[in-house]
């Protein structure tokens, strides 16, 4: 079957992409850090479909499972975490770049599409897995936010958490096997996180800040996981989020037919939305419900969203509930330019325009995705991307909406 539409809902590069990078880069696994596995993980590890659910080895939840992470400073290791799900059922896990007596955290989250019919599946990232060898090639690594060695980077001095993406639900899942369209899936995103938060929150015993942040369906993971990251840390320690490119709009926008489809496929009610049952309307959304939830619960705390004025790339996405969700199955309506854009106007005026934390980065553009670029090269309206970023963190007075209204 042609699919012409496909082009408008792929990512970035850096959203979901991968460089041709050997795999003797100077990345490193937890074992070669000195810490113990049983042998029978390494031949699990981005293993396929077959090996690793019809009689491949046996995983040893022992030492490696629990506990801190030991690794080298300013190195980037790889931590299986056994007991995490891709969609296509097989482990998967993260990577830590610790920072000498660094007090700040970054928790960057990858994109790259999602999956709930079969046409945004076929596409959707990483539905083989993801492990060690996709991990030592992986371009977002690249990115500037991870660059210490360059002088206008804001967080070269932080510790950094990359959070690859396989798991087809924007992180929010906790449906298990699911059946989408002609094929079966499985959707653990949600859990995958709270498996790695109970690594990374000891590995980080010194934190003053964490920074929650990610890309397309990171992006939507980083808004959507917000609440989940705060309560894994603490009260005592301060969460940020930075959505870059996925963008929460009103009933109004994104139709509640199609977010009560991602929900069920999904299982968001068990998941992002399991703090909040309230948040869930009757007729299935919750965009409007969560975003009055974390905005009222956690006054203190900033929340920013970077989004173009007509994402391409989204548009596709929401065009989906077009209709009333006629093709949900099929082909996306249009979503035009101007809808998207009074999406977003609506989102900071109306949905959050109540409150001072929350702001919205708005670049005339049709690009998707913006941390893919130095933040310091970046610049709409007068306001250089990473001030803007830095105003949230930093709680600073003059911090607003670009443009402003």
């Amino acid at each position: 079957m042609k699919r012409a539409w496909l082009p408008i809902l792929l990512c970035s590069a850096v959203a979901c992409g991968e460089s041709d990078r050997s795999d003797d880069d100077g990345l490193l696994t937890e074992r070669d850090a000195g810490v113990e596995r049983d042998a029978g993980e390494e031949a699990a590890r981005d293993g396929g479909v077959d090996e690793a659910r019809d009689g491949g080895p046996e995983r040893d939840a022992g030492p490696s499972t629990m506990g801190p992470i030991e690794a080298p400073f300013d190195t980037w290791t790889w931590v299986d975490v056994p007991d995490s799900r891709c969609m296509n059922d097989t482990p998967t896990g993260f990577g830590v770049n610790i920072h000498e007596d660094a007090t700040e955290l970054v928790i960057f989250l990858m994109g790259g599409n999602a999956c709930f019919n079969d046409g945004t599946c076929f596409i959707t990232a990483n539905t083989d897995g993801y492990g060690q060898n996709k991990f030592s090639r992986d371009s977002a690594l690249t990115a500037s936010v991870f660059d210490r060695m360059a002088a206008n980077n804001y967080f070269a001095d932080w510790s950094y958490v990359y959070v690859p993406y396989c798991s087809g639900d924007v992180f929010s899942g906790t449906s298990g096997q699911t059946q989408v369209g002609s094929s079966s899936y499985y959707f653990n995103g949600y859990n995958n996180l709270t498996l790695f938060l109970e690594r990374i929150v000891p590995t980080f015993p010194n934190l003053t800040r964490v920074l929650l942040t990610g890309v397309s369906a990171g992006g939507f993971g980083a808004m959507l996981n917000f609440e989940h990251v705060q309560n894994a840390f603490g009260d005592a320690i301060e969460v940020v989020l930075i959505d870059d490119s996925g963008p929460p709009m009103s009933d109004a926008f994104i139709a509640p037919c199609l977010q009560e489809h991602w929900m069920n496929t999904w299982g968001m009610d068990d998941g992002p939305l399991s703090t909040c049952p309230d948040c869930i309307d009757m007729d299935g959304s919750f965009i409007e419900g969560y975003l009055d939830h974390i905005k009222t619960s956690y006054p203190t705390r900033r929340f920013g969203l970077i989004s173009s004025n007509a994402d391409e790339t989204i548009r596709g996405f929401y065009g989906f509930g077009v209709n009333d969700c006629a093709n949900i199955n099929g082909f996306p309506g249009t979503y035009s330019p101007m809808r998207f854009q009074m999406g977003l106007e609506d989102f900071r005026d109306n949905l959050v325009g109540d409150v001072d934390n929350f702001k919205l980065y708005m670049p005339t553009s049709t690009r998707h995705v913006w941390m893919s670029s130095p933040l310091w090269q970046v610049t709409h309206f007068g306001v250089v991307l990473q001030d803007w970023m830095v105003g949230a963190i930093e709680d600073q007075p003059t911090w607003d909406n670009v443009p402003t209204p």
